[in-house]
């Protein structure tokens, strides 16, 4: 379902150093992920965890230890 496979671009992409374009995100599912804009988002980012340029999310090398964790907030 559309659902599992948002779910799984997200993870597959949040694992490589690169991590993801939201604009392709939006392009490919319509939306944006839920997480984005809310305050656990802003702490993951200004905890360090999360890289975020205003278009690209990727984890830092703080996030990577924690991958897991920081995944499943985007679900």
């Amino acid at each position: 379902d559309r659902e599992a496979e948002a779910f799984e671009f997200i993870m597959l992409h949040l694992r490589i150093s690169d991590g993801f374009s939201l604009s392709e995100y939006l392009s490919r599912f319509g939306c944006m992920p839920s997480v984005v804009g809310s305050k656990r988002f802003y702490d993951l980012c200004s905890g360090g965890y999360v890289n975020f340029d205003g278009d690209r999310i990727s984890l830092t090398d703080k996030g990577m230890y924690v991958s897991n964790t920081i995944i499943a907030e985007f679900t």
